[in-house]
C-alpha cells in the first residue's frame, strides 16, 4: 500500500514483498520478531506447514525445519524437499553471482535469503489476526464518516489475504477446533464475513474484465433457482460468451430504468381497520374487510411498521415511505402534515435499512436501524424516548450511543424505547413513571441507558407497551412497569419497577417472541403455542367474560402458531397453514371481519382464507397483511414452508433501447440479474477496501454490472454521515436582468457564495435563500428553485459564462452524430482570478447530488467522465466531435485514399492543420504535419484534446469534492452521474401522479381526469416550463420527496382566469374551467409566459427591461472576489435606489425575522 509496506505484482499468482527503504526494513524485523512468539495464530497447524513447504521453509517457529504435518503425504514431502533443493540451488547460484559481481560472500546471500522466508513466514502467521485488528481499528471512523474509504495499508493486507487463499476469504469459513471453541467459531466467522465478501467481489470483477464465467461462489438459492427451465438453458445465464459486458450493462441499465419489471413478484398486501387519518393512503374511512390498497401494491413493502395513526413501509426498492397522521414529526418527513399518499423518507434515502418500528400509541415515533449498525430515531421526543438527548420532536438522525454498536432488535413502546445489541447487551430510555424503565431510573432518560440488572441473560426478544415491558432469554420471562388491570399477568395489581420472572408458564418451553400491547403481553413458543396475559376488558387476550387474565395458553384449535402481533386492545395470529386468527377490539373494524363488534375467541378471518399470508403486522388500531416473506422469522415452524420465492421476470415487452438483450431468453436474463443483484450486494459491502481513485481497479473496471441502486445506496450513506446540520440558509440578494445580459445571476451567486465554507454546502437545508430585488418574493423555496433554474439557463447560454460550449457535433452537418445539442467544457483559456466560477459550478453540481435537487443542464458523457476523473478515449472525443474524428483518422489512413509521399505535399486541405504542441512539454516546438510523421501528428492531436479544460477540469474538481466524496464518483458510469445531478429529462407523470394531492377538487372526477390527459399531452420543453411554473424546477428528481399541490381557483368569469401557483409550497391554483379546451390553453399559456417570481409586481416596479448598471458595474461582476469576503456584503447596486425598497440594514433586519 505505500512505501515500506510492499507491493503485489500484477499477476493473480505471485505475491513480491518489497524492503525498498528503511522504514521497510523496520517494519519486517518487527514482524519477524513477532513471529518468533506466535501462539495465537489464526492458521491451523496443517495450513502453516503445507503454505511453508510450498516456499522452502521450515513449519516451526525457530525454523529447524522440524516437520510435524502428520497429514501431510510422502508424495507432498518429496515434492516440498525437492522444491527445497531446487530453492538451494538458485540461491547457491546467486551467491556465486555475487561473489563474483560485489564480492559477497555466499553465507551472506544465504542469511539473507533466510531472513526474508522468516519475514514472509512470520507475515502469514500474523496476517489473519492483523486484518482483524486492522479492521477493528478502522471500522469506526468508517461508520462516523471520517473516512471514505480504508486505508493503503487495510487495502493492501486485504489483497494479499485473498492472493494467499487464506481460508478466511471463503464465504462461510468456520476455523478449524473441537466442541469447546463452538462460541468461538461462530464469532470467527462473523469476525471475517467481509473478507469473504470482498474476495468475492474481487474475483466476480476479474472474471469479469477477463470474459471468464463468474466464482462458483457466487450462486443463486435455492429459492431463486428455477427447476422448470429448459435444460439446455439451464446454464445459460453463467456463460460469459452470452453475457458480454455489453449486455451486462444493457441489462442493468434496463433494470435501473424500469425498476418495476425487476422486481420479484409482487406481494398483494391487504389492509384493515381505520383511515380517518389516511393511514392507508387517501380513501374511505374504515377499512372492515381485507382490502388491497394500489400504493402498497406499488411500494411493495419488505418491512411493514404501521404505528399510532401512521403507517410506515420499507419497498423492496430500499425506500423507506410514510403515510397518515403527521403531527410531532412521526413520519419524518419534512412537514408535520397530514399525509395522504407514500411519502419517501428523505433523510433515510441511500441508507439500507434492516430493522424498521414504530410505536402503537402515543403521539407517534419510529426507529429504523441502517446497515452498519445505526439506530435512527424521530417523532414525538416526549420523555426523551427518542434516544437523542432531547425532548422535542426530530426529523430522522442517529442515535449518538449506539455509534459502533450491532443492534439485533429495537422496539417503541408507547412512551419509551429499548435495543438489544448483537452480543446481549439491552437499553431502555424514555419515561421513568410507574417502573416503566426496570428499575435502570426513576427520572425520565433522553438517552438509553444500560440495564445493568440483565446483564447475566442474554436476552433474545423484547416488547414494549403503555408503561409496561417483556423480555426473554428463550426459557424464561420477565415483566415490569404499569399494573393496571393485571397487565403483568403477576396475579396483582401493583407495579414493579424491576424486571420480575413470570409465574405459571412451563419452564422447558422455548420462547421466541413476546408482545405487548396497551394493557395485555404474550408470547410465542417453537412449537407454536402462544401464552397471553394481562388485561381483558375488551377480550383483548382473547378469553370471554373476564376482566383480566393470568398466564396462559391462548385457544386456537388444531392450529400451530407461526406469529403473532398485539395492537392496542387487540390480537391476530398467523398459522403454518397461512390463516390467520383475531380476537379482541373491532371498533374499527380492525379485525377483518366485516363488523365492529368485540371478538372473545380467536376467530378465523375468512376474507384472507386462500390468500397464503405470510407476514403480518399492526398498529395501534389498524392492520396490515402481506403474502410476502417477513424480513425476520421466529417460529421454527416457518422452516416447513416449501413456497419459494419467485423469481424476479422482466415483461414480455423488452425496450428497443437495449439490443443486445433481444435474442436472450427471459429467464437467462432474469438469473443473470439476480446473479449480478448478489454480486452488487457483496460490492457494496466491499467498496471501501478498493482503491476507488485507481481506474485501473478492477471493480472500477467493470462499474457498469453493478446495479445502480446499490451504488446509490453507498452514496447516499457516505453523503448522510457527512451532513452539516448547522446553521441557517445564507442570505444572498440579487437582482435579474433582461436574458442575455453579461450581468448573469450565476455570477452574482458565484462571488457572493464563493467565500462560504465547505460545510454549508453539505447541510441539511438550503444553502441559500434569495432575495430578487424589485421582486415581491419570500424565499420559502420557491425564489431558490428558480435561482438554480435560472443559472442553468445562463451556462447553456452561449457566450455568456465562460464553463460550457456547445459540442462540436452541435454545429455538424453530419445528421447521425452523437450528443447534438449538448454542452463540454468551454476550452477558451481562462484567467485563474475567474476560478471562482469553476469551484462554484462543482459546488452547484454536488449540491445536486447531495440534496437529490435535479438541475436542469444537458451535458455530454464525456464531461462526467472528465469530473470523475477517468480515462478520456478518442471514443469520448469522437462522441462530441466527429469531424475531430475524421480528420485525424483520414491523417492516419492516408495511403488508403491514394496519398503518398510524393503527393502529399499536393493535398491543399493539409495546409489548415496547424502543428501541435505536446501538452505536457511547454519547451517543444509545436510538431508541424508532413507525410512521415503524421502517426506521432495525430497521437499528439488526440494526446492535446484529452488535455484541453484541464485546469478548468481542476478547479471544478476542488468545489464537487467540498460537496460529495470524488473517490465514489468513480463507481457510476456517465449515465448514472448524469441523472443524478439532472434527473431525467423525460417527465414522469406517474411518479408524479403518485405524489399529487387535490384541494376542493374531485380525484375521481372529470376536470382531474381533463388535468391529466393535458399533462402528459406536453412535449418535453412544455412538460419542463410546467414544473418550473408550479416548483421553480425544471425537472423531476429520481426519488421525489415533495407532493404537489393542485387547488381549486374560486374566481369569476371562470373561464378568463388564468393558474396561479406558489412555488416554495409546490402548489398550482386552477380554476374549474367548462371544458378541456379552455383548460389546455389558459395552462399552456401561463406556463409559456410566466417565467419569474410574482411577475405582476416585477412589472409595477419598472424592472422589466431595465439596464440602469454601467459598464464598470459589469465589468465589477467580472472580476474574482477577494479572498475571505462575506456572504452578507452590500451589493455592488444601490439597494436604496430601488423604489420601494428598504435600506440594506433594514433588509438584513427584515431576513432574520423571517
Amino acid at each position: 500500500g505505500g512505501a515500506g509496506e510492499g507491493e503485489m505484482s500484477e499477476s493473480t499468482s505471485t505475491v513480491v514483498i518489497v524492503d525498498d527503504d528503511e522504514a521497510g526494513d523496520q517494519s519486517a524485523g518487527a514482524l519477524a520478531a513477532e513471529g518468533s512468539v506466535s501462539s495465537e495464530v489464526a492458521l491451523d497447524e496443517t495450513q502453516e506447514i503445507d503454505f511453508m513447504r510450498e516456499f522452502g521453509g521450515s513449519s516451526d517457529s525457530s525454523g529447524s525445519g522440524s516437520s510435524t504435518g502428520t497429514n501431510a503425504t510422502a508424495e507432498r514431502e518429496e515434492a516440498a524437499a525437492a522444491a527445497a533443493r531446487e530453492a538451494d540451488a538458485a540461491a547457491a547460484a546467486a551467491a556465486s553471482a555475487a561473489e563474483v559481481e560485489e564480492g559477497v560472500s555466499r553465507n551472506t546471500v544465504l542469511t539473507g535469503v533466510c531472513e526474508h522466508m522468516q519475514v514472509l513466514r512470520a507475515l502469514v502467521q500474523r496476517l489473519p489476526r492483523m486484518l482483524h485488528e486492522q479492521y477493528c481499528a478502522e471500522r469506526g471512523a468508517l461508520r462516523d464518516g471520517t473516512r471514505v474509504l480504508n486505508s493503503p495499508l487495510m487495502q493492501s493486507l486485504s489483497r494479499l489475504a485473498v492472493e494467499l487463499e487464506l481460508p478466511q476469504c471463503e464465504v462461510g469459513y468456520v476455523p478449524e477446533g473441537g466442541e469447546g471453541d463452538a462460541p468461538a467459531k461462530k464469532k470467527d466467522k462473523a469476525q471475517f464475513e467481509w473478507l469473504a465478501s470482498y474476495a468475492l467481489t474481487l474475483r466476480a470483477a476479474e472474471a469479469v474484465a477477463a470474459r471468464e464465467e463468474l466464482p462458483p461462489a457466487l450462486a443463486l438459492s435455492e429459492d431463486e433457482e428455477v427447476p422448470s427451465v429448459e435444460k439446455d438453458t439451464l446454464r445459460l445465464y453463467r456463460d460469459p460468451a452470452t453475457f458480454t459486458p455489453r449486455v451486462d450493462a444493457e441489462l442493468t441499465k434496463w433494470a435501473g430504468r424500469h425498476p418495476r419489471e425487476f422486481v420479484a413478484a409482487t406481494s398483494e398486501v391487504r389492509v384493515m381497520g381505520p383511515n380517518m387519518n389516511s393511514q392507508f393512503c387517501d380513501g374511505p374511512d374504515r377499512f372492515h374487510e381485507p382490502t388491497e390498497v394500489e400504493a402498497f401494491l406499488t411500494a411493495d413493502p419488505v418491512i411493514m411498521a404501521p404505528g399510532a395513526d401512521c403507517t410506515h413501509v420499507l419497498s423492496s426498492s430500499g425506500t423507506v415511505f410514510a403515510v397518515g397522521k403527521g403531527d410531532y414529526g412521526r413520519l419524518g418527513l419534512e412537514h408535520s402534515s397530514q399525509q395522504k399518499s407514500l411519502a419517501p423518507v428523505e433523510r433515510l434515502e441511500g441508507l439500507t435499512v434492516r430493522q424498521l418500528v414504530a410505536s402503537r400509541g402515543g403521539y407517534g415515533h419510529a426507529m429504523a436501524v441502517v446497515e452498519g449498525g445505526e439506530v435512527y430515531s424521530w417523532g414525538d421526543g416526549d420523555f426523551g424516548k427518542l434516544g437523542q438527548g432531547t425532548t422535542g420532536e426530530q426529523k430522522p438522525a442517529p442515535i449518538a450511543t449506539f455509534t459502533g454498536m450491532e443492534m439485533r432488535l429495537v422496539v417503541c413502546g408507547h412512551t419509551t424505547s429499548g435495543a438489544i445489541t448483537s452480543d446481549g447487551k439491552v437499553y431502555l430510555w424514555g419515561q421513568a413513571d410507574d417502573g416503566s424503565l426496570g428499575g435502570i431510573s426513576t427520572s425520565n432518560q433522553n438517552s438509553p441507558m444500560r440495564w445493568n440488572a440483565m446483564e447475566a441473560h442474554d436476552i433474545k426478544h423484547m416488547a414494549l407497551g403503555y408503561k409496561t415491558g417483556v423480555c426473554t432469554d428463550g426459557s424464561s420471562i420477565w415483566v415490569w412497569g404499569l399494573n393496571n388491570g393485571g397487565a403483568l399477568g403477576l396475579g396483582h395489581t401493583s407495579n414493579t419497577d424491576a424486571p420480575t420472572l413470570l409465574p405459571d408458564v412451563p419452564s422447558d418451553a422455548e420462547f421466541v417472541k413476546v408482545c405487548a400491547g396497551r394493557a395485555m403481553q404474550c408470547a410465542l413458543t417453537a412449537a407454536g403455542d402462544v401464552w397471553i396475559w394481562g388485561e381483558n376488558t375488551q377480550s383483548q387476550c382473547g378469553v370471554p367474560a373476564c376482566s383480566s387474565v393470568s398466564p396462559q395458553v391462548l385457544e386456537v384449535g388444531e392450529h400451530k402458531v407461526v406469529d403473532v402481533v398485539l395492537g392496542s386492545s387487540f390480537g391476530l395470529a398467523l398459522t403454518l397453514e397461512h390463516k390467520v386468527l383475531a380476537w379482541g377490539c373491532n371498533d374499527y373494524g380492525q379485525l377483518g371481519l366485516g363488523h365492529t363488534s368485540e371478538v372473545s375467541t380467536p376467530t378465523l378471518v375468512e376474507k384472507l382464507d386462500g390468500c397464503a399470508v405470510q407476514y403480518i403486522e399492526c398498529g395501534e388500531h389498524h392492520v396490515m397483511v402481506s403474502t410476502k416473506r417477513p424480513p425476520v422469522t421466529y417460529s421454527p415452524l416457518v422452516k416447513a414452508q416449501t413456497s419459494a420465492q419467485t423469481l424476479p421476470m422482466p415483461e414480455q415487452h423488452r425496450p428497443d433501447e437495449f439490443p443486445s438483450l433481444a435474442d436472450i431468453p427471459l429467464s437467462a436474463l432474469s438469473r443473470r440479474f439476480m446473479l449480478l443483484r448478489h454480486l452488487s450486494t457483496h460490492a457494496a459491502a466491499a467498496m471501501p477496501l478498493f482503491d476507488l481513485e485507481s481506474p485501473r481497479n478492477p471493480m472500477v473496471a467493470i462499474k457498469h454490472v453493478f446495479l445502480s441502486k446499490f451504488k446509490t445506496a453507498a452514496l447516499r450513506r457516505v453523503l448522510a454521515k457527512s451532513s452539516w446540520t448547522s446553521g441557517e440558509p445564507l442570505n444572498v440578494t440579487a437582482r435579474r436582468y433582461p436574458a442575455g445580459s453579461k450581468k448573469t445571476l450565476y455570477k452574482q451567486l458565484a462571488q457572493a457564495l464563493h467565500s462560504v465554507p465547505a460545510e454549508a454546502f453539505r447541510s441539511t437545508r438550503r444553502v441559500w435563500k434569495v432575495l430578487f430585488m424589485g421582486e415581491g418574493s419570500d424565499d420559502a423555496g420557491g425564489p431558490y428553485n428558480e435561482s438554480i433554474s435560472q443559472m442553468c439557463d445562463e451556462l447553456m447560454t452561449p457566450g455568456l459564462l465562460p464553463i460550457l460550449q456547445p459540442s462540436p457535433n452541435t454545429s455538424s452537418k453530419r445528421p447521425d452524430v452523437p450528443n447534438k445539442g449538448l454542452f463540454v467544457l468551454a476550452n477558451a483559456a481562462v484567467e485563474d482570478e475567474h476560478s471562482y466560477l469553476f469551484r462554484f459550478f462543482g459546488r452547484l453540481l454536488g449540491l445536486a447530488i447531495r440534496s437529490n435537487h435535479s438541475i436542469a443542464l444537458e451535458i455530454a458523457p464525456i464531461v462526467w467522465k472528465q469530473l470523475a476523473g477517468m480515462p478520456i478515449t478518442f471514443k469520448d472525443i469522437r462522441s462530441v466531435d466527429e469531424d475531430f474524428a475524421q480528420t485525424v483518422n483520414y491523417i492516419r489512413d492516408l495511403e488508403k485514399h491514394g496519398v503518398t509521399a510524393e503527393t502529399f505535399s499536393e493535398c491543399d486541405f493539409l495546409e489548415d492543420l496547424q502543428p501541435v504542441s505536446d501538452p505536457d512539454d511547454a519547451s517543444a516546438e509545436p510538431l508541424a504535419l508532413t507525410f512521415e510523421n503524421r502517426t506521432e501528428w495525430r497521437a499528439l492531436c488526440i494526446k492535446q484534446r484529452r488535455a484541453q479544460s484541464k485546469r478548468q477540469v481542476e478547479w471544478i474538481r476542488e468545489g464537487l469534492g467540498d460537496v460529495v466524496p470524488l473517490q465514489l464518483l468513480s463507481l457510476f458510469t456517465p449515465d448514472e452521474i448524469d441523472t443524478a445531478v439532472c434527473g431525467s429529462r423525460v417527465m414522469n407523470w406517474s411518479l408524479l401522479k403518485s405524489h399529487t394531492r387535490f384541494e376542493s377538487h374531485d380525484e375521481n372526477g372529470q376536470f382531474v381526469r381533463w388535468l391529466w390527459e393535458v399533462l402528459e399531452g406536453l412535449s418535453d420543453e412544455e412538460a419542463s416550463n410546467f414544473l418550473r411554473f408550479v416548483w421553480g424546477r425544471a425537472r423531476l428528481p429520481g426519488v421525489l420527496s415533495s407532493t404537489m399541490t393542485v387547488s381549486r381557483l374560486d374566481r369569476a368569469p371562470v373561464d378568463m382566469m388564468l393558474p396561479t401557483a406558489s412555488t416554495c409550497f409546490f402548489k398550482v391554483s386552477i380554476p374549474a374551467y367548462s371544458s378541456k379546451e379552455i383548460l389546455e390553453k389558459k395552462l399552456k399559456y401561463a406556463i409559456a409566459t410566466c417565467r419569474s417570481i410574482d411577475t405582476d409586481d416585477y412589472n409595477r416596479q419598472g424592472n422589466i427591461g431595465d439596464d440602469e448598471g454601467n459598464e464598470s458595474e459589469d465589468e465589477q461582476w467580472d472580476v474574482a472576489p477577494e479572498a475571505g469576503v462575506a456572504v452578507d456584503v452590500r451589493p455592488p447596486l444601490n439597494w436604496s435606489d430601488v423604489p420601494g425598497g428598504e435600506t440594506w440594514e433594514e433588509a438584513q433586519e427584515m431576513d432574520e425575522v423571517d
